[in-house]
């Protein structure tokens, strides 16, 4: 029956992406649709983010209530970590490449206010250390460590959800942003990924699984930090030897 339900939901991901006239007939669903999320095997997040994908329109009636729906009703209700719940936001978020500020506004005061389930940076030299492991076997053995695989997906969400929030040159949002990912933590997860926190050098890192964690971090540098004010972002790097030239 998953199945079946997964199918139908990749069926009206594809029919509605960027299509306003059916995007505005499913709409009335909206609910229904919530209401499968979290069902083992079923994909509603691409279908509930192709539904208002690119249309400023929904976007403006539907975001406030579909940011408070995800953080006070399903992460609150099932307190679980789920990185593409995270990135199903992306889409009330922003419109194309523009950004909603009442929206970014919003999502990050519910972030801080659900921080206990939300959070997740692997910061801690036990879970920088974790995320090394997890990227050294991420192709041998993934079926043996999916639950670290998960934790390690649902930290580069939460960078990611942040580096969108603070999207548009807005200092206040990187004042928020700061207050979990420092500039010093951001250029650490560039240059020193690689490294245990014991300063051994890990071997057999899975490269295309490096890549893309140190480009979830070179996002959030250039969001947070390159954009809301550079010149100061430059004097910083030049300033300390940190390795990130």
């Amino acid at each position: 029956q998953s199945r079946l339900f997964n199918a139908v939901y990749i069926f009206l991901a594809r029919v509605c992406d960027r299509h306003k006239e059916i995007q505005g007939k499913l709409l009335p669903w909206l609910d229904l649709f919530c209401s499968h999320l979290g069902i083992e095997g079923v994909n509603v997040e691409d279908a509930l983010a192709a539904l208002v994908r690119d249309n400023e329109s929904l976007v403006n009636m539907q975001g406030k209530r579909w940011i408070r729906m995800f953080f006070e009703d399903i992460m609150a209700q099932y307190r679980l970590q789920r990185a593409e719940w995270l990135d199903n936001l992306h889409a009330v978020i922003r419109v194309g490449k523009k950004a909603i500020v009442e929206h970014q506004a919003l999502t990050m005061v519910l972030f801080r206010r659900y921080e206990s389930i939300a959070s997740k940076f692997m910061k801690s030299d036990a879970d920088w250390d974790t995320r090394i492991e997890i990227m050294q076997g991420v192709e041998e053995d993934m079926e043996l460590h999916m639950e670290e695989v998960a934790m390690l997906e649902y930290s580069l969400a939460v960078i990611r959800l942040l580096s969108v929030c603070c999207e548009g040159k807005n200092p206040a949002a990187e004042v928020y942003a700061a207050r979990y990912l420092s500039l010093k933590d951001t250029i650490k997860g560039i240059v020193q990924l690689e490294v245990f926190s014991n300063g051994e050098v890990a071997e057999g890192v899975e490269v295309a699984m490096s890549c893309r964690v140190k480009g979830v971090y070179i996002t959030f540098l250039h969001d947070v930090y390159s954009q809301t004010n550079v010149t100061r972002l430059v004097e910083e790097l030049q300033r300390h030897d940190n390795g990130i030239w």
